[in-house]
């Protein structure tokens, strides 16, 4: 599906003077709807929409919220179209829209900035780049001239020769594992002072009030927890909302308020509550944290709760049948979403009602 998807953008009529409406943009929407299912569930997907006027060159992103909620900055994965819309290259890239302005401090050009950014990380990355280019070749336009300068790796394709859907997903799979180790580089390129990144987009926290759901702001934060200080990721608040909304229709009341350190508990009429414990785990990696999971939900049972509350862990992605069993030796139900607006679980967590 995402093959024809992709190749269809290169057939579909584009009036750049015309409107949104055009059937190009849902085809575009089709290809995000298409990654949803390929990458973490918890990660935002977005496609071009342009700012003002229509795009010259289209593209379809893929962000981990907890690195850049924009394109405009930070690394990410992106689909970029070149302007004849003959090719399509997956690209590891960054965000091109604050380049000129650090550019300037520093006296260089914006694309010399994103050229020594990205081979900056190269330099420190640790990973099988075989078959990865570092050189793209998008067209003519400055924006363009752009997204080429700030390549990391790419992978190009003639729309009319397109591999199979799995060995596009596959592809897709290996950029995000691309992805989280070039995020690593990036900070280490920090420290050694090689490149420079925008300070992470940041709110306080919400004052305590009384039993309520308002789930915080995406942004990340700063909590003491006993003499401690987490650091919570807007991932992790934004899966909070999710489950939370979801949650609710099926005869629960989410409530975030008075119950710190405990991220969610999961009220209901008749029944004891559920204390819910959300985890974000790196792409393909979901065993990282759950000992974490598993100590918090049981301390905070302990020492929070009544004894008879439910424990609930709420999981970035499927963690796999060994750990879904592990958990349900525990008596923790187990759920994880399946896209932006649904989740799936374990048997104890279809006999509470929080899962179909």
């Amino acid at each position: 599906m995402i093959r024809t998807l992709l190749a269809q953008v290169g057939t579909a009529d584009y009036n750049r003077e015309g409107n949104k409406q055009q059937p190009i943009f849902q085809t575009l929407q089709g290809i995000v709807d298409q990654l949803y299912g390929i990458a973490p569930s918890h990660y935002t997907i977005k496609h071009s929409t342009g700012v003002g006027s229509l795009p010259l060159g289209l593209w379809v992103a893929i962000l981990d919220p907890d690195v850049t909620s924009s394109p405009t900055r930070g690394v990410y994965v992106v689909f970029l179209f070149n302007t004849e819309r003959t090719q399509v290259s997956l690209s590891l890239n960054q965000g091109v829209t604050v380049a000129p302005a650090l550019a300037r401090e520093r006296k260089m050009t914006a694309k010399q900035l994103l050229r020594n950014e990205a081979q900056a990380v190269r330099d420190l990355l640790d990973a099988d780049t075989q078959g990865l280019a570092t050189k793209l070749i998008l067209g003519a336009g400055d924006l363009v001239s752009k997204y080429e300068a700030g390549n990391i790796y790419a992978r190009t394709w003639e729309l009319s020769d397109l591999p199979s859907d799995e060995a596009i997903a596959e592809e897709v799979r290996r950029f995000l594992d691309l992805y989280t180790e070039a995020v690593e580089a990036k900070k280490e390129a920090l420290t050694e002072e090689l490149v420079e990144l925008p300070e992470p987009e940041s709110d306080p926290a919400p004052k305590v009030q009384l039993r309520e759901f308002k789930p915080k702001d995406d942004a990340d934060y700063r909590v003491h927890i006993r003499s401690t200080v987490q650091k919570r990721k807007r991932s992790h608040e934004t899966l909070v909302g999710r489950l939370g909304t979801w949650a609710s229709p099926r005869g629960f009341e989410p409530n975030t308020r008075q119950v710190h350190p405990r991220d969610l508990v999961l009220h209901q009429q008749q029944g004891p509550d559920c204390l819910v414990e959300v985890k974000v785990f790196p792409a393909g990696k979901p065993h990282l944290g759950l000992r974490e999971c598993i100590g918090q939900l049981l301390e905070y049972r302990h020492f929070l709760a009544d004894p008879d509350t439910i424990l609930v862990a709420a999981l970035s992605e499927y963690p796999g049948p060994a750990y879904v069993e592990f958990l349900t030796t525990l008596e923790i139900a187990t759920i994880w979403p399946t896209g932006p607006r649904s989740w799936q679980g374990c048997e104890h967590a279809r006999a509470l009602g929080l899962v179909d």
